[in-house]
């Protein structure tokens, strides 16, 4: 199991250079965009003045926290693109057929493959969040723990989507193209279906959306990010199911695993 794990993290090398790309960039634009939020050209729309009534400067700053959040989900999205192409590369280049004649169960060589894109993930949680530890410094904007909470609700988002992604890949023995599309389909549902009240009052807000469109989304956004353990343990739960799912239905088909 372990030459596995060492296999997929090989695989995992040739993408580390744009993995470390991405980070240096995140980092860089991160600071740059809170220096210029305090004391800089963005700074002027978030401060009441002549041009800029209370509200709409109150505006300009949620829109500006919102973006600098999701900057700090960018590493570990670029860890997600690589973990999504090494779960398929094994079946593309007929690895699955010849890991099929190993000693190994096919629990076994289902947990190697969640302890490898698992492993990846926290990596980039860890570089997402040593980046929020230091932009904190530079901006008052957004907290750090605000910032912690954040990364976490990614991690856990992509751990489902991953999650999702293989046991569709594996129980209808889906190609990459497939598999993404309905993870992507599954888990917009998801949101929408959690948020539809929201969604009814904004198809309700007519000239008015604007408004309503920042008030929702800030109750939104405070609402998960006070409750993003409950994220990462539905992730943990969501886990384990597809853990057994997969063995159940790998155990059948030998050769998509």
């Amino acid at each position: 199991m372990r030459g596995l794990i060492l296999k997929d993290l090989m695989s995992f090398r040739k993408r580390f250079v744009t993995v470390v790309f991405v980070t240096v960039v995140t980092l860089i634009l991160a600071v740059m965009f809170s220096i210029s939020a305090k004391s800089g050209n963005l700074n002027t729309m978030i401060v009441p003045g002549p041009d800029m009534t209370a509200q709409e400067a109150e505006y300009a700053r949620d829109v500006f926290s919102y973006v600098f959040m999701m900057l700090m989900i960018l590493p570990m999205s670029a860890v997600g693109d690589t973990v999504k192409n090494m779960i398929f590369e094994d079946r593309l280049s007929g690895f699955t057929a010849v890991a099929s004649v190993t000693p190994l169960t096919i629990g076994q060589r289902i947990v190697s493959k969640i302890i490898c894109f698992c492993g990846l993930y926290l990596a980039g949680a860890v570089l997402s969040i040593v980046i929020s530890s230091v932009v904190s410094i530079f901006t008052d904007l957004v907290t750090f723990g605000q910032l912690f909470a954040v990364v976490i609700i990614g991690l856990s988002v992509c751990l489902i989507y991953t999650f999702l992604l293989f046991d569709i890949g594996i129980v209808f023995n889906a190609s990459e193209m497939y598999s993404e599309t309905f993870a992507l389909l599954i888990i917009l549902i998801a949101i929408f279906g959690m948020n539809i009240k929201n969604i009814i009052a904004l198809i309700k807000a007519g000239d008015n959306f604007a408004n309503v469109i920042i008030e929702r989304a800030k109750n939104v956004t405070a609402f998960i990010i006070d409750r993003f353990f409950v994220f990462f343990i539905v992730a943990v739960i969501f886990g384990i199911i597809s853990y057994f799912v997969t063995v159940t239905v790998a155990t059948k088909k030998r050769e998509v695993i």
